[in-house]
């Protein structure tokens, strides 16, 4: 099995007035652009996977959405366990221990 980790594109900076939920917070646009200029170099040097995994945070779900429209990947499935214990923290805004 091979798997290829990709990490969400940028994001807005931290703004607890414009997102209480740091999950919420989106793909800027400068982070769009160059999700997909990397979506379309991994089209061109990557085999399609076959399956597409992504946290329930909204930046992470985007650029998912964005490798599947611009490389061909599958429909990303939400796969809660992926987020880790640092950012679990920061989502929930209690400690994880």
């Amino acid at each position: 099995m091979e798997v290829l980790i990709v990490r969400h594109a940028i994001a807005f900076e931290r703004d607890r007035h414009r997102w209480r939920d740091d999950g919420a917070r989106p793909l800027s646009p400068a982070g769009i652009r160059r999700a997909r200029k990397a979506a379309a170099g991994l089209k061109e040097f990557s085999k399609t996977p076959d399956r597409l995994l992504t946290s329930p945070l909204l930046r992470a779900r985007q650029t998912a959405q964005i490798l599947t429209d611009a490389a061909g990947w599958p429909q990303a499935e939400e796969a809660p366990e992926v987020v880790t214990s640092r950012s679990q923290e920061r989502l929930s805004n209690k400690p994880t221990r």
